[in-house]
């Protein structure tokens, strides 16, 4: 049987370190609405939707013909508000739900699809991200890029907004920084949500830690991706400018 993938795009209004990211400008439109074109540009998705708890992301984005659901405000995170935003979707019943953060306003369309692939090749698996080698060494201490270290299976070992692995003695082993997508199994997604929030997951505000403490893998793929994450008004500058270039 085909699997039918829903992309969802949490976008909260209430950020805390940006305020009112979603709806800061790039080139006239909202931030969200590039990281909605993004999606809707990768081939193996077949629906996207925005999940948000704010009516002026809501009439932000109507005009252009995105597909909004509106979520309680009190939900704490992404993941936790794209199930919410799945229960509410009635157009199909889809097989497996990718979480894309709306922050990210310049996510490659490629590394969505490996999301989709992943667990697609392994069956086993009922989540899956992405993650890509640090070149810069000042991404090494920025707690904003989020590290992963890797099992010998291709699984996530552990995710940390510190340096993972510390580096004491010189060796080959790259660092990996992580990417804001997630893939899930649409039955295991409503299981999780179900879940308690985890110590570590609270300690480093990482939702995909929930998954890993309750015992299940998360399958990590390795790409060449760019990371352009916006969460200060520097990262915000950076993305303007990165799409004003590539209007050119």
């Amino acid at each position: 049987m085909k699997d039918i993938v829903l992309g969802v795009i949490p976008a909260r209004l209430g950020s805390t370190r940006l305020k009112r990211k979603m709806l800061a400008d790039i080139g006239g439109k909202p931030l969200v609405w590039h990281t909605w074109k993004q999606a809707l540009k990768a081939k193996s998705v077949d629906h996207v939707v925005i999940a948000t708890d704010s009516k002026e992301i809501r009439d932000a984005l109507l005009p252009y013909g995105a597909d909004v659901i509106m979520t309680p405000k009190n939900i704490k995170t992404g993941s936790d508000r794209v199930a919410e935003a799945v229960k509410r979707f009635k157009k199909f019943k889809p097989t497996m739900v990718l979480n894309i953060q709306g922050d990210e306003p310049l996510v490659p369309p490629r590394a969505i699809d490996m999301v989709v692939t992943l667990l697609r090749k392994n069956k086993l698996n009922v989540m899956s991200t992405v993650a890509a080698p640090i070149k810069e060494a000042h991404e090494l201490n920025d707690p904003n890029i989020v590290k992963v270290a890797l099992k010998g299976d291709g699984n996530a070992l552990y995710f940390s907004r510190s340096c993972i692995p510390f580096k004491r003695e010189k060796t080959a082993t790259p660092i990996y920084k992580h990417f804001g997508l997630y893939g899930y199994r649409t039955n295991f997604l409503s299981a999780y949500a179900q879940l308690k929030r985890t110590p570590l997951e609270l300690t480093e505000n990482l939702e995909q830690l929930r998954a890993l403490e309750n015992g299940y893998d998360i399958v990590v793929g390795i790409g060449n991706f760019e990371h352009v994450e916006v969460n200060t008004q520097e990262e915000l500058e950076s993305a303007r400018r990165l799409i004003r270039q590539n209007k050119k």
